[in-house]
């Protein structure tokens, strides 16, 4: 996820008679993508437009997808299937490649440097890193519990999620030096994780207590918990057929702005 930078937390649904779906965003947040199982495809919405811009279809089903900030390339995850389908999105083409696996991707994460994706398996509890160019696993680390998203470092040497189990917000780098902090009681909601634009300051919200956890990511340490005010807007689509809604669940960053 990518997804959306800049967000204190955030949370995203697409409701509509499709089943299995799920969303990603571009850096700049214009486009969603979003994967339907149910009907091999992939939706590209323009969310300016509020308009379906493009239907790529696909041979297997999707279970997650992610694309990169530059719109570059989007990576496609197939947990059923253990593979990838790698994407260019530079030319007209939209050439498929297959990208097999060893691991079963419940989550795909494409990093900002737009080279490596994180590769989870939940019921594994394996992450992975891949050069998905060169083919080849920069890190492999067990013990990983989420189920949340993942959220690299602006430079994509080190990656952060949160474990809910036990209320802790954790990272890796690709040098396999693993930092975990306490932030609440354990089941209490830790969800939708991301970080500054700057990349000093990751965001956690907590469901339970409806605050937003700040860590400072230099020194990888608590700064503050702040109440979570929620702005809330709904865009309608007509995707497939389908109308189609795309809910997003907005709070402030702290200095009064909240990004979409």
């Amino acid at each position: 996820m990518k997804t959306i930078v800049g967000l204190a937390a955030s949370l995203i649904m697409f409701v509509s008679m499709m089943s299995e779906a799920f969303a990603n965003f571009d850096d700049g947040a214009r486009y969603a993508f979003i994967a339907s199982a149910s009907s091999k495809s992939i939706f590209v919405i323009d969310l300016q437009e509020k308009s379906l811009a493009h239907t790529i279809l696909l041979t297997r089903a999707p279970s997650s997808v992610t694309v990169s900030d530059r719109l570059q390339a989007l990576v496609i995850g197939h947990e059923a299937d253990r593979s990838l389908t790698l994407i260019d999105l530079s030319t007209s083409e939209l050439r498929q490649i297959g990208y097999p696996l060893d691991l079963a991707p419940s989550t795909v994460e494409m990093s900002p440097v737009g080279e490596t994706v994180a590769i989870f398996d939940n019921e594994a509890g394996v992450l992975e890193v891949h050069a998905f160019r060169r083919r080849e696993v920069l890190l492999s680390v067990n013990n990983v519990r989420t189920e949340s998203e993942f959220t690299f470092s602006t430079d994509g040497a080190t990656i952060f999620w949160v474990d809910d189990s036990n209320g802790s917000f954790n990272a890796i780098d690709l040098w396999a030096n693993r930092k975990s902090i306490k932030l609440a009681e354990p089941n209490a909601g830790l969800s939708a994780i991301s970080r500054s634009i700057d990349g000093t300051v990751a965001f956690v919200s907590e469901a339970s207590s409806g605050v937003v956890h700040m860590i400072d990511l230099s020194t990888f340490a608590p700064l503050v918990r702040q109440a979570r005010p929620v702005v809330a807007a709904t865009i309608p689509l007509m995707v497939a057929g389908n109308l189609a809604y795309v809910l997003f669940v907005l709070v402030p960053d702290g200095i009064g702005r909240a990004h979409v």
